[in-house]
């Protein structure tokens, strides 16, 4: 009697609401509330606030986290072209711009620029000459991705550069065929660049005008991060040289670096430096190593090949980073190393590539490293478990390319504080794959790459097990099919991103977008 009653007050409640008019939450409150969701989110969001345009037009910040996509856009004849700009709204801060021709630019870009704070230009057939134009029309733009396809440059010197783009702070640059004429055009209008980004091979580019280019920002550049670039004798001397260069990040991969001595002058030249990634660097002793660290006392990143070490890593050369909260150790060759006695009060981070610890060093991981949260293990071969006390104490976890995983993960009664998950190249069984989700119930984001042992059962088993899903994505996954995306859609209440690349049993099905079946959330399916 007293349950029923219970529910009787319940329904008499719930009429009562329903029926009741409730004040409209004020433009703050939303703005407060909008904040802390996703794009994704928000989106879904509009379906239910009649304010919803009004709130997010009028904050920047919320109209940050929504893209403007003009890939493919110019296909079309020009009447169709301008017809669709009219109705582009200006208050997009970041545009996309991909696998288009760009013309016009003057009638394009007059609408959209001032406005525009990032911008990514990818995958275009370019004429540089245009690019020059188009940049006078976005006075505001904060940072800009430049990755086109093909340039032709042939015009550039016809044109007049008289504008300056003093708010630029990022730019990055992509591999092309014209990147001395894009490093040189950007020296001449940038000068306040904060992050210098530059992807290129080396018949691809002039050094001469790299240097320039970070010679014209020397003053406020603080980030150089430089991939598959050969470097001449002189150019980091030329770096380390550099009068009133302060810089906190320095990233060169795939990068060939021979001389120690030259990793050696640049500490000294940057003792700001916080990041340091010399992956393609070839260190040959401990000596030198402790010699960098102690010219670095802020380094809070490193990022180490330990390929021609001479012996092994010691101890002394790790504790002198004090300050250290992320460390990558590389080997093209398997290598065993011990930093058993290595203590470090603020390494968050720790990634290891064709290194595997010893059992000692992975039983003190919890006691000398108590704030790892995030441990990365590939090409490795562990033939001992990692201690349940530091999986405990993990909150995202990376194995490529391990083998003995069953090993290294064992079922236990104990559960893990895990949120993100990524499986790629491993021997992961549906088995397996079930111990990790029954030990790993906070579980927010899981991917699976080449993980070809997992079927569309051990998703199901996923998809109910863990509550708090955000983010599923499978890559080469051959088991796999249709029933998967079914699963998530009926199980995964607060999914928000499903990506599926690569996956021949999956196909796009009209019917997951019916009405009783329509998704919650974005899928993404790809070839």
């Amino acid at each position: 009697p007293e349950l029923t009653a219970y529910v009787s007050f319940v329904k008499q409640f719930c009429v009562r609401m329903e029926a009741a008019e409730l004040p409209p939450l004020s433009g703050r409150i939303l703005e407060r509330i909008f904040a802390h969701l996703s794009a994704f989110q928000l989106a879904r969001a509009r379906l239910t606030c009649r304010r919803w345009n009004e709130v997010i037009s009028g904050s920047p910040q919320l109209v940050a986290k929504f893209r403007l996509s003009l890939e493919r856009f110019f296909r079309g004849g020009e009447t169709e072209r301008d017809f669709m700009l009219e109705n582009v709204k200006t208050c997009y801060s970041t545009v996309d711009y991909g696998a288009s021709h760009l013309i016009q630019v003057e009638q394009v870009w007059l609408t959209i620029g001032p406005n525009i704070r990032h911008l990514i230009i990818h995958d275009c057939w370019l004429d540089l000459s245009k690019v020059g134009y188009m940049l006078r029309y976005l006075p505001n733009l904060e940072e800009l991705t430049f990755t086109p396809y093909y340039l032709e440059s042939d015009m550039i010197k016809d044109v007049k550069i008289d504008y300056r783009m003093d708010k630029l702070a990022t730019l990055t640059v992509g591999s092309t065929d014209r990147i001395d004429e894009v490093l040189d055009l950007f020296k001449q209008i940038c000068s306040n660049l904060v992050v210098l980004r530059v992807s290129c091979e080396r018949h691809y580019c002039n050094e001469e005008n790299l240097l320039n280019l970070i010679f014209a920002s020397r003053d406020t550049l603080q980030e150089i991060s430089m991939k598959k670039y050969n470097f001449e004798d002189d150019f980091l001397p030329k770096i380390s040289s550099m009068d009133r260069l302060e810089l906190k990040r320095l990233s060169l991969k795939q990068c060939y670096i021979e001389s120690e001595e030259d990793i050696f002058n640049l500490s000294l030249a940057q003792p700001l430096l916080e990041h340091l990634d010399i992956q393609s660097a070839q260190l040959r002793s401990n000596e030198v190593l402790v010699k960098i660290a102690r010219n670095l006392p802020y380094l809070r990143s490193l990022k180490i090949n330990l390929n021609k070490l001479k012996g092994s890593l010691m101890d002394e050369s790790l504790n002198c980073m004090s300050e250290l909260e992320h460390l990558k150790l590389i080997s093209e060759q398997p290598k065993r190393i011990d930093i058993s006695k290595f203590q470090n009060s603020t390494l968050a981070k720790l990634s290891l590539s064709g290194v595997t610890l010893t059992i000692n060093t992975l039983e003190g991981i919890s006691n000398n490293l108590p704030k790892l949260k995030n441990l990365t293990l590939e090409c490795s071969e562990h033939k001992s478990p990692i201690p349940q006390s530091v999986l405990q104490s993990l909150e995202s976890l990376k194995l490529k390319q391990v083998t003995n995983l069953s090993t290294i993960i064992y079922p236990t009664k104990s559960t893990w504080d895990l949120k993100q998950l990524q499986v790629i190249s491993c021997d992961l069984s549906g088995k397996s794959l079930q111990t990790i989700c029954q030990q790993c119930p906070l579980l927010e984001t899981v991917h699976l790459e080449s993980t070809y042992y997992v079927c569309d059962r051990d998703v199901q088993l996923l998809c109910r097990t863990l509550k708090r899903l955000r983010s599923l994505s499978f890559v080469d996954c051959r088991l796999v099919s249709d029933v998967t995306v079914e699963n998530a859609i009926v199980h995964c209440r607060k999914l928000e991103y499903l990506r599926i690349e690569y996956c021949r049993k999956v196909k796009k099905n009209r019917r997951w977008y019916k009405a009783e079946m329509k998704p919650r959330f974005k899928i993404s399916i790809g070839p």
